[in-house]
């Protein structure tokens, strides 16, 4: 058994079961995984294998709720560079010899 890593210690109690049915060639791959692995039994790779699998999900589901915050965060950045695009605009009409050269979205990629 490995002291680090993903497989955990047998110290929590468990006393719940979940069968399911594989066939002779499945099982032999998940043995050889499990040993190949560090798991001290098949319970403990279909174990982490779930519980990699619900925190792959949890970080989905996460990354799916901070999207309407990038989405504000955006607009607002938008909404300064707008600002500061028309005080740029205001200075030029102040100071004809100024020059300055806006990318827009027109001509970006161009």
């Amino acid at each position: 058994m490995r002291t680090e890593g993903y497989f955990m210690r047998a110290a929590a109690s468990r006393n719940r079961l979940i069968y399911f049915r594989v066939s002779e060639e499945e099982l032999e791959r998940f043995r050889s995984l499990a040993e190949l692995k560090g798991a001290r039994s098949l319970s403990d790779l279909a174990r982490e294998a779930m519980e990699r699998m619900h925190k792959s999900q949890a970080e989905e589901f996460t990354q799916h709720e901070s999207v309407p915050v990038l989405l504000e965060q955006i607009h607002c950045l938008q909404d300064t560079v707008n600002r500061v695009h028309d005080r740029i605009q205001e200075l030029s009409a102040h100071f004809p010899s100024l020059t300055v050269e806006l990318t827009t979205e027109e001509n970006i990629g161009k």
